[in-house]
């Protein structure tokens, strides 16, 4: 039981961290495939310095955080000695849910945001 709750805070944190690049990276998929879709109005401020900055940064922040989450989460497994397909799901529904929330609900992120 407490190597399920220590995977719950772990991967609680790195969600709250990882809000920003999943948020981004939700933004740059409104804005290039659900422009190109037409499902969505396309945002002047997302391609100011161009559409290849953005998709880069993108890129690089989402690709950033998949690293790190999966570094972490992998000596979470091995230290706290749980491991399996239901380990990994269980890490990646509580790290995306900090991101579902903010979207969601932005008045109940602002109470716990960093901006």
């Amino acid at each position: 039981m407490a190597g399920w709750a220590g995977t719950v805070v772990v991967n609680a944190v790195l969600g709250y961290v990882g809000v920003f690049p999943l948020a981004m990276a939700l933004s740059a998929l409104a804005n290039t495939v659900g422009v190109w879709l037409g499902l969505a109005e396309h945002d002047l401020k997302f391609g100011n310095d161009g559409i290849g900055f953005a998709i880069g940064l993108t890129a690089l922040l989402f690709f950033g955080f998949a690293a790190i989450f999966w570094t972490v989460n992998s000596w979470v497994s091995r230290l706290l000695k749980v491991r399996g397909p239901a380990f990994w799901g269980v890490a990646l529904v509580v790290a995306v849910l900090p991101t579902v929330v903010a979207i969601a609900a932005p008045e109940v992120w602002l109470a716990v945001s960093w901006l």
